[in-house]
C-alpha cells in the first residue's frame, strides 16, 4: 500500500520565492518601486512591478499566492531589506516621467531625446518663427507664447532651485502685467 502524501501549508506565507529583484529609486520623490520576478513550487515565473510593496502584495493577494496577509505585509519588506543589505539586487536611480530635474546641483534629462541642432535647423525653425509671428496680430503675445514654451519643461527644476513657488508667481505676476498693458484706455 502506498502511503498517503499531504502538502501542510501552515508555515506558508507567500507560496512564492523571489528569484530577482530590481529596486527603483526616484531621486525626484521618497518613493521607492520594486520589480520583482517570483517563482512558485510548480516553477511558473511572476514578473510585478515596478510597483510599491503594497501593490506588490495587492497582486501576489490577487494571484493566490499570499496565504498569510499580515505576516506577508512584515516579511516582505524584511526579505527587501535583506536583499538590499546583501547586495542581491539590481538598483536604477531612474525617474519615471520624462523631464528636466535638478539632481547634485546639476540638470539632468531623463527618458528626452535631445539633438544637436544643425545650421538647416536654426534656419528652419526662424523661418516657421517668423511665419507664425506675422500671423498675430499682438507680437508680445506670440513672444510670450514662445518664452514660456522654452521655460516650461524646466519648470520642476525651476522649483527644486526655489524649494516654493516663489518662481511660479513671478511669472503668473508677469502674465497680469502683460494683460494690463493690453487693456484699452478707458
Amino acid at each position: 500500500m502506498i502511503p498517503q502524501q499531504q502538502i501542510q501549508y501552515t508555515n506558508v506565507i507567500i507560496n512564492a520565492v523571489p528569484v530577482k529583484i530590481t529596486r527603483y529609486e526616484n531621486p525626484a520623490a521618497v518613493e521607492i518601486k520594486y520589480e520583482i520576478e517570483f517563482e512558485t513550487p510548480t516553477g511558473l515565473h511572476i514578473k510585478i512591478g515596478p510597483k510599491t510593496i503594497e501593490e506588490i502584495l495587492t497582486e501576489l493577494k490577487s494571484k493566490g499566492l499570499v496565504y498569510k496577509t499580515k505576516a506577508a505585509e512584515e516579511a516582505l519588506p524584511a526579505i527587501l531589506n535583506a536583499y538590499y543589505r546583501e547586495n542581491k539586487m539590481i538598483i536604477k536611480s531612474e525617474l519615471e516621467t520624462p523631464g528636466f530635474y535638478l539632481e547634485n546641483e546639476k540638470i539632468v534629462s531623463y527618458k528626452t531625446d535631445q539633438k544637436e541642432a544643425t545650421k538647416q535647423d536654426i534656419v528652419e525653425c526662424a523661418d516657421i518663427l517668423n511665419d507664425l509671428c506675422n500671423r498675430y496680430k499682438r507680437k508680445e503675445l506670440f513672444a510670450t507664447v514662445v518664452k514660456w514654451a522654452i521655460i516650461a519643461p524646466f519648470s520642476y527644476v525651476l522649483k527644486q532651485m526655489q524649494h516654493d513657488d516663489r518662481w511660479f508667481h513671478g511669472c503668473i505676476s508677469m502674465v497680469g502685467l502683460i494683460r494690463e498693458r493690453r487693456r484699452p484706455e478707458e
